[in-house]
């Protein structure tokens, strides 16, 4: 039972920075900031069953798809390592991420529960490596 939950306590605080829920809120917020109360409601659910999901079928699978392409755990730990870095780094620019046309297609879509919000905004690459990383090294669970 212990193990169980050392496993959630580090899966939580693994992917707390991760995921950023302050920063996704914020997105959130601005995706959503013409909608009515309700809708927002609804994507807000939505996305996290989505995330939910997402990041549960990684943690599933992940140890099958990593043996299926050839990767061991220490590969998938530095390349994790490799995107969370270049992510951080790319923050310290001051440049334009979206275009315009993406931006106001962003801002217009009727749902971004799935996309963008939760994928690739909190269950992208980092999430679904820490989920993978953290399947495969706590057997305890059953993964």
């Amino acid at each position: 039972m212990t193990t169980v939950l050392a496993g959630i306590s580090a899966t939580i605080l693994a992917l707390a920075p991760i995921t950023n829920p302050i920063g996704g809120l914020a997105a959130f917020a601005g995706l959503t900031a013409a909608d009515d109360p309700a809708a927002v409601r609804s994507q807000a659910w939505k996305t996290g069953i989505y995330v939910f999901a997402i990041l549960t079928v990684f943690a599933v699978s992940g140890s099958l798809i990593m043996r299926f392409f050839g990767f061991d755990l220490p590969s998938l730990q530095i390349a994790g390592g490799l995107v969370v870095a270049h992510s951080g780094f790319s923050m310290l620019e001051n440049k334009r991420r979206a275009t315009h046309e993406e931006a106001q297609h962003a801002t217009a879509k009727a749902d971004v529960s799935f996309s963008p919000m939760a994928l690739p905004l909190i269950a992208g690459p980092g999430s679904i490596g820490v989920v993978i990383a953290l399947a495969a090294r706590n057997t305890a669970v059953g993964f």
